[in-house]
């Protein structure tokens, strides 16, 4: 809990010291643009589907194409640019309620549209500007029981009811970029949302999926600190669009990788971030079984276990010197470990800063209540 606290301490003391997010971008930026994305599997009405390689022999009733995820990438293809998809975002959304596809079964079950779905879908919705396409979805989010959860109180089979009959959550970073893509832009002063959206982007695991992530660091104003903790993000996006077989779409990957291009234009000559979370650190306490570990009284395990944590402790700080841009300090050798060796160091502080003033409101909720 103090990791927590002490985050949220220096994050309000780089607020104080310039190290702000900045204004959304305007959703006008690819008006231009027209990625190539031909070659996509499409169903009849053009919407972006997954294709299913079948097995030998093929069963009599095989899906040769699952819209599964077809909101998500549409949502995401909208974003980097495409038009066709642009115009085919009203067809997932109907009185607030979205789906996966319009039509394709079990995906037209609207009890089944989770968080990943509806976050990439809101980043199209706003390049779009369809901000009464947003507003809907952001009214019945709020008003759902319990509020600010998504709509997939099912699993995959219609009827299967999860236990509890709850939707994803969704956190503050979520909901301040939910009202950007209503078309509030003052949303991203809001403080719960900037440092919940600061967290997410440094503790995230690299091996996961980050498509909502990297188009909320957009519209947040914190591409800089995404690519900053993330500068492999390419990579990311490939494997996820590209590398991993089943999928095979590089055509999004490319439209994706250029939209993050663009947008990092604006960024240009802000300095570094300081990083406030101990990632690695966390990463090891998140992995601990506690039932096990309390009983464990080996001592051999603890030193193990301790070992670990230096380790991590070690990669943390090199980790926040990087993000300063501080040389790698002198070290010491403990057991098989280079522990850094602490050394006062100077860091330039950014210019000054225009005014920057936060909303002690998160602006979802003035949003909310008129």
């Amino acid at each position: 809990m103090s990791a927590f606290f002490d985050g949220l301490e220096q994050f309000v003391n780089q607020l104080g010291a310039g190290f702000f997010p900045l204004p959304p971008p305007d959703p006008t930026g690819l008006e231009d643009s027209d990625p190539n994305l031909t070659g996509l599997p499409r169903d009849a009405n053009g919407i972006l589907m997954q294709y299913q390689p079948p097995p030998n022999p093929v069963p009599q009733d095989w899906k040769f194409y699952d819209g599964g995820d077809s909101a998500q990438k549409t949502g995401i293809a909208a974003f980097s640019g495409g038009k066709q998809d642009r115009a085919l975002l009203h067809v997932f959304e109907t009185d607030g309620l979205m789906v996966r596809h319009p039509s394709d079964f079990p995906h037209n079950n609207w009890k089944n549209s989770s968080r990943d779905q509806l976050m990439a879908f809101l980043a199209g919705c706003w390049r779009g500007r369809l901000f009464e396409i947003s507003s809907r979805l952001f009214t019945a989010h709020a008003t759902r029981v319990p509020p600010f959860t998504c709509q997939n109180t099912e699993n995959d089979v219609p009827g299967s009811t999860k236990a509890p009959p709850v939707g994803d959550i969704l956190m503050p970073h979520d909901l301040m970029v939910f009202a950007i893509a209503c078309g509030k832009n003052d949303a991203y002063l809001d403080l719960h949302g900037q440092f919940a959206l600061q967290a997410a982007i440094e503790t995230a695991d690299p091996a996961v999926e980050q498509n909502n992530l990297l188009c909320e660091a957009i519209l947040g104003g914190r591409l800089d600190l995404y690519v900053q903790v993330n500068p492999n993000y390419k990579e990311v996006i490939n494997k996820y669009w590209s590398v991993q077989p089943w999928r095979g779409q590089p055509q999004i990957a490319s439209a994706f990788v250029a939209t993050v291009e663009m947008e990092l234009l604006r960024y240009q000559g802000r300095p570094k971030i300081p990083l406030i979370f101990p990632a690695n650190t966390i990463a090891e306490i998140a992995g601990l079984d506690w039932g096990k570990e309390l009983q464990n009284i080996d001592p051999t395990h603890h030193t193990e276990l301790a070992k670990k944590f230096l380790v991590a402790a070690v990669a943390d700080a090199k980790k926040t010197a990087d993000s300063l841009g501080i040389p790698p300090p002198a070290t010491i050798r403990v057991g098989d470990v280079d522990v850094p060796i602490p050394i006062p160091q100077q860091v330039p502080l950014p210019p000054p800063p225009p005014p920057w003033v936060p909303d002690p409101i998160p602006p979802w909720i003035r949003h909310l209540f008129g």
